[in-house]
């Protein structure tokens, strides 16, 4: 970095204006998309002292430049705030498993030197799946966009100064402080998250412990196919007793949880049998997406069926996840991979560097 003209040349832009213009030092961001985030990340990782924050989109850093020969941290200069945006589909290195894990380990970096807890607020709102991080040194802000190639939306710049920018600055004593932003970095009001074969729950922006694991159940439909099965339909199945968690609502059990009574918020009386596909809803009966399961004497149902015709909740499913708000949202693979790591205890690896 010694030698690299673009780097030093930005340094010396940044002096110039300084010099030239009445500029407030402590409050210098750079920003980049693909090869301009490389470099805004490079600058960051040895000159970040001269900015309050930095941000960029598109290519994660390769783990090489991150970290040396003994996975150790390459820094010269420490913490900073930091947003980073990786468009769902922008697989770099191409391999899907490996562009997950250099995306989790340029998140892990930033993390490490920001002094960041292992557990964000996330917020999903359309397309945007957001990881806010808050950490005792600066802020990480971790932004997937559902469906989105390599490159940045439009409004990406408008969201760095909303969210991040608008509300921190670098003191002279080299600390970042931060201030109320134009928009808060706050997780989802209301929002839970299941996968199937997990028996935890994302749930109030913490992990929870469900008493079975969801499974992910498909419908088969045998008439007139002479017999022949076919699937039609494949659904996440959660145990009542969270449902009835998530939702505020009274829980009863009988015949060893086989027969399940949920008294919902709203006054509607909701009674579940092991292996129906009726829902007593009062005094009349309702078809669900597929029959109730029993398993270790706890009642599952389709998440999706609940959410929706109880609750007239908005959802969105990913890699055998299913995420369920009062809004709309669009889950991510990158969110996914993250909440997984949640679930496993995993959020950051054993093996991690120490600071």
């Amino acid at each position: 970095v010694d030698e690299n003209h673009d780097v030093h040349l930005a340094l010396g832009l940044i002096e110039r204006m300084k010099e030239k213009y009445n500029i407030d030092a402590g409050r210098i961001f750079m920003q980049g998309m693909s090869m301009g985030n490389m470099m805004t990340s490079l600058f960051a990782r040895n000159f970040g002292n001269v900015l309050a924050g930095a941000a960029g989109s598109g290519c994660a850093s390769f783990l090489s430049l991150l970290f040396d020969e003994n996975e150790k941290i390459k820094n010269r200069t420490g913490h900073l705030a930091v947003w980073q945006s990786r468009p769902e589909l922008n697989d770099i290195p191409p391999e899907k498993g490996e562009a997950l894990k250099v995306n989790k380990y340029n998140r892990l970096y930033w993390m490490r030197l920001n002094e960041c807890g292992t557990l964000p607020e996330i917020c999903i709102r359309g397309e945007n799946n957001f990881a806010f991080y808050k950490g005792r040194k600066a802020d990480l802000v971790y932004l997937d966009i559902k469906n989105r190639d390599h490159g940045q939306t439009l409004d990406e710049a408008f969201l760095y100064w909303d969210y991040l920018f608008s509300g921190i600055r670098r003191e002279e004593d080299g600390s970042i402080t931060q201030t109320e932003t134009i928009l808060p970095r706050t997780g989802d009001t209301f929002a839970f998250a299941v996968a199937d074969g997990f028996d935890k729950a994302w749930l109030s922006n913490r992990v929870i412990s469900m008493k079975e694991k969801a499974i992910m159940w498909n419908k088969l439909k045998y008439h007139g196919l002479q017999g022949a099965k076919k699937i039609r339909g494949s659904y996440l199945c959660v145990p009542l007793s969270f449902l009835a968690e998530a939702t505020g609502a009274g829980y009863e059990s009988e015949e060893d949880g086989a027969v399940v009574i949920l008294k919902l918020k709203d006054g509607r009386r909701l009674q579940f049998a092991r292996g129906s596909i009726g829902c007593v809803i009062d005094n009349t009966v309702r078809s669900m997406y597929c029959e109730a399961l029993w398993r270790g004497k706890e009642l599952l149902i389709s998440v999706e069926w609940f959410a929706k015709y109880i609750c007239n909740f908005q959802l969105s499913s990913c890699n055998g996840m299913v995420y369920v708000t009062d809004h709309f949202t669009d889950l991510s693979a990158n969110m996914v991979d993250l909440i997984k790591d949640l679930f496993k205890g995993e959020a950051v690896p054993e093996n991690f560097e120490e600071l």
